[in-house]
């Protein structure tokens, strides 16, 4: 896996993690917290899903949909509210670096 690979792949991770967490999260002022993230995520993650499919192939693609619903799946099970809360932000930061220096690596110039 090259590197451009796994930063695209774990900025996969991050944003679905940051749509398929917020789904989980039951308190109404945290929902409302969470538009922004689910937004961003939603508007760059499929541009990036879409690029890493044709470049990269299914597996990478669909690889990171389904470890990004596992780690929610876990992590909605054993943290509150709160800590998904943080979590989906945390999340969103650390996807949009990974999204930032994935272009970078795809293009060195």
């Amino acid at each position: 896996m090259t590197l451009a690979q796994f930063l695209y792949f774990d900025a996969l991770v991050l944003f679905a993690f940051v749509i398929f967490a917020a789904r989980r999260i039951s308190d109404d002022a945290f929902v409302l917290a969470c538009i922004i993230p689910v937004f961003l995520s939603a508007i760059v993650g499929i541009i990036l899903w879409v690029y890493a499919w044709s470049e990269f192939g299914a597996v990478l693609s669909v690889g990171a949909l389904l470890a990004a619903w596992l780690i929610v799946w876990v992590a909605g099970r054993l943290a509150p509210a709160r800590l998904l809360f943080v979590m989906i932000y945390l999340a969103l930061s650390g996807g949009l670096l990974c999204d930032r220096f994935a272009m970078q690596a795809m293009n060195p110039g």
